[in-house]
């Protein structure tokens, strides 16, 4: 089922809960427990516990493991088969350490606005974080990616990298 579905349709109906979260606050303000009849419902009370533990993990995921960088080299690689791979090296920053087999989700923005992982196949003692990229069909993210390093130069393509995941 999940690859019959696109991604965009599994995000949202994810998101759902939010929606069912604000229902079940706005439930739980009746008529009687206006009128003091009986106590107010202690659901809403349960729901925000971990609706705050959500809210406050992606803040700090998003303002301690979030990177942008420009692509510093790129080639493409096409076998006797016909399979082709895009290989992109782009700046690592000071502060971004990682361990061998590690991997982070990557996004080029003038592709779309959504997150891939990838692992990282370069040494952590590398100025450069190397990504090995096989690219498959012709509507996929990976050929898009495959385009726009053939009709850009390396200094042009950005690229925004987020090792939360790791």
């Amino acid at each position: 089922l999940r690859n019959k579905l696109r991604y965009e349709i599994f995000y949202a109906i994810h998101h759902l809960v939010f929606i069912l979260y604000i229902i079940t606050i706005i439930h739980t303000f009746d008529v009687v427990q206006r009128t003091n009849e009986r106590e107010r419902s202690q659901t809403f009370k349960w729901f925000t516990a971990f609706v705050m533990y959500y809210v406050c993990d992606r803040a700090a995921m998003h303002i301690n493991h979030r990177y942008q960088t420009s692509i510093a080299a790129s080639s493409a690689v096409t076998s006797g088969r016909g399979t082709r791979m895009a290989i992109i090296k782009v700046h690592r920053p000071v502060l971004f350490h990682f361990k061998p087999g590690q991997y982070c989700l990557l996004r080029v923005p003038s592709i779309d606005k959504h997150w891939h992982p990838f692992s990282i196949a370069s040494g952590p003692d590398s100025d450069y974080l190397e990504f090995y990229i096989e690219v498959y069909g012709p509507k996929s993210w990976t050929n898009r990616l495959w385009e726009l390093l053939g009709m850009q130069t390396n200094s042009s393509a950005q690229c925004e990298f987020d090792s939360r995941l790791s």
